[in-house]
């Protein structure tokens, strides 16, 4: 039987795999030793503390996973590299604090509109801008446009004028 053969009809496996076992028996005491240690410092503090760091945890974990997200699609629209990426989250938040401002404090109306708002933007960066703008090189300089714009709105360069 010829190697190409032997690759696309591999023999079954056994049932039981003594190897798998032992790796995952090994991981289950680390876990469970790692959990003994840590039990005298858990149980020092107030029970609600561990439900309460565990749902921040979770919190924390998902705006990492939407800035990830936001440079993963940044990227893949304009084909360039965004290190800009922390200022276009300020354009978000500033278009947020605009609706905010307008609501008089009312963050749900506020939400919306700047969702809406973000959500129309993103579409016409990723379906539009691209067809209109063929290099990235055009792309880059309006990323850096961009960039000193928002650090100007944003109050970190001076007025012009100054």
């Amino acid at each position: 039987m010829s190697t190409f053969a032997q690759t696309q009809n591999p023999a079954p496996s056994p049932a039981f795999d003594a190897r798998r076992a032992i790796k995952w028996f090994v991981i289950a005491a680390a876990v469970v030793a790692f959990l003994i240690w840590l039990a005298p410092y858990g149980m020092a503090q107030k029970p609600g503390r561990l439900v309460e760091s565990a749902i921040r945890g979770l919190l924390v974990g998902g705006v990492y996973s939407l800035v990830a997200l936001g440079i993963v699609i940044i990227n893949k629209a304009s084909g360039v590299f965004n290190f800009a990426h922390g200022y276009m989250m300020l354009a978000g938040g500033l278009i947020f604090h605009a609706f905010f401002s307008v609501t008089q404090g009312e963050p749900v109306p506020a939400f919306l509109f700047s969702a809406f708002v973000v959500f129309m933007l993103a579409v016409f960066v990723v379906l539009e801008l691209p067809s209109i703008l063929a290099g990235p090189i055009i792309i880059a300089a309006l990323v850096v446009g961009a960039w000193l714009f928002l650090r100007w709105a944003s109050g970190e360069l001076g007025k012009p004028g100054d």
